[in-house]
C-alpha cells in the first residue's frame, strides 16, 4: 500500500511539473541508509517535488499546517506528512514524537531546514538562515542528514510574487 502511494505521488508529481512545462534532473544519489533529507525552500512547486527527491524511499514530511487548505496537497500531505502549527509550541513536541515514531518504523525524513520558503525580500541571499529541527533529529535518532539542493524554483513561484509559467529546468543536486 506504502509503495503505492509512492509511486502515485511520484506520477502525479511528475504530471503537475510537466503542465508547468518544467523538466527535472536530478543529480547524485539519495543515501541508501535511513536519513534526514534536508533541501532548500524557495517556491511553492518544492512541495510537489519532495516524491521526486525521495523517489521510492519510504519518507514523512514535516509541513506547516496552512497547507492543508489546498486540496491537491492535503491529499498527500495527509499520508506522507505530518502537519505542524508553528505558533503552538505542544504542536512542535507532538510532531517530535511522531517523528521519532516514523524514524523507529523505517522511515525517512524530510524537512526544510529553513523552515518556510524563500522571502523574494531577501532573493539575493536564495537561503535563509535554519532552524534547528532536522539537525536536532537527526542527533537524537544518529542518523545522518543528506543535503539537497533545488535550483531554479525561486523563478516559478516565491513566498510573494507571481506564478512563473513555461519552459524551465529544475535540477536536483544530492
Amino acid at each position: 500500500k506504502e509503495s503505492s502511494l509512492y509511486k502515485r505521488s511520484v506520477t502525479l508529481a511528475r504530471s503537475m511539473l510537466f503542465a508547468f512545462g518544467i523538466r527535472v534532473d536530478i543529480e547524485g544519489k539519495l543515501s541508501d541508509e535511513l536519513v534526514v533529507v534536508t533541501p532548500n525552500h524557495c517556491s511553492t512547486i518544492d512541495d510537489a517535488l519532495n516524491s521526486l527527491i525521495m523517489t521510492e524511499k519510504p519518507f514523512k514530511v514535516i509541513f506547516a499546517e496552512e497547507v492543508r487548505r489546498l486540496p491537491l496537497v492535503n491529499f498527500f500531505t495527509s499520508r506522507l506528512g505530518i502537519p505542524i502549527n508553528r505558533k503552538d509550541k505542544k504542536s512542535r513536541g507532538g510532531v517530535a514524537l511522531k517523528f521519532q515514531r516514523s524514524i523507529s518504523q523505517g522511515f525517512n525524513i524530510l524537512i526544510y531546514p529553513e523552515g518556510r520558503r524563500l522571502d523574494i525580500k531577501r532573493m539575493h541571499d536564495l537561503l535563509m538562515p535554519f532552524e534547528i529541527g532536522a539537525f536536532e533529529i537527526a542527533v537524537r535518532n544518529g542518523i545522518k542528514i543528506q543535503p539537497v539542493v533545488i535550483d531554479w524554483t525561486y523563478l516559478f513561484k516565491p513566498r510573494e510574487g507571481q506564478w512563473w509559467f513555461g519552459n524551465r529546468i529544475i535540477k536536483i543536486y544530492y
